[in-house]
């Protein structure tokens, strides 16, 4: 009678660590199951943020930098499209450079071959001819087409000193909007500085 007590306590410990070993497994799938969820979700979402039309910066320079007062107000900001982007009007995006002193709002104000050519501070920024890579045939038109790298010519009417904070954003009729940031050097002391790329 001993032995056969033994046993069937044995065996209902057998059976008990066996359920608890099986509801932990079954714990641990339907977590796994619910991160993978969640995981995918997140990425759908993404996909969809940054789906569209989307341009890029890729470099910013201040050009004609005057290096007495070790400020700048003339920038070229080098731009293509985000690989499986629809090319963009530029007519339709409107670039914005945010300071210290406030922001600024910029329309396309046409391609230009010579920079000399714009003298004034008007709220417009141009497509740099010189500067600037044709590859669709169409970027001097106003559109940026895939392969095309535009240097869009942009005259602010603040100054930006040395250590300040400043942001570029671009924004296209579709998609998501682009946005850079960055911090002047401590030190302009040359015609061109270049503050991203």
């Amino acid at each position: 009678m001993k032995g056969q007590g033994g046993s069937g306590f044995s065996a209902m410990v057998l059976f008990i660590a066996a359920a608890l070993t099986a509801a932990i497994a079954a714990l641990v799938i339907i977590g796994a199951t619910t991160s993978a969820q969640g995981h995918a979700a997140a990425a759908a979402q993404q996909t969809v943020q940054t789906s569209g039309t989307t341009v890029e910066i890729v470099r910013v320079e201040g050009i004609n930098v005057n290096t007495t007062s070790q400020t700048v107000q003339e920038f070229l900001v080098y731009t293509r499209l985000a690989p499986g982007s629809q090319p963009i009007l530029f007519n339709q995006t409107a670039v914005i450079l945010y300071t210290p002193a406030g922001r600024e709002i910029f329309a396309y104000g046409g391609a230009v071959a010579n920079s000399s050519l714009v003298t004034g501070y008007t709220g417009y920024y141009y497509i740099d001819q010189k500067d600037s890579v044709d590859n669709s045939g169409l970027l001097y038109n106003g559109v940026l087409g895939p392969n095309d790298l535009a240097a869009l010519l942009i005259y602010a009417n603040v100054s930006l000193g040395t250590s300040q904070t400043w942001e570029f954003s671009i924004i296209p009729p579709n998609g998501q909007p682009y946005d850079l940031s960055g911090v002047t050097p401590a030190a302009m002391i040359y015609p061109t500085v270049i503050l991203y790329g």
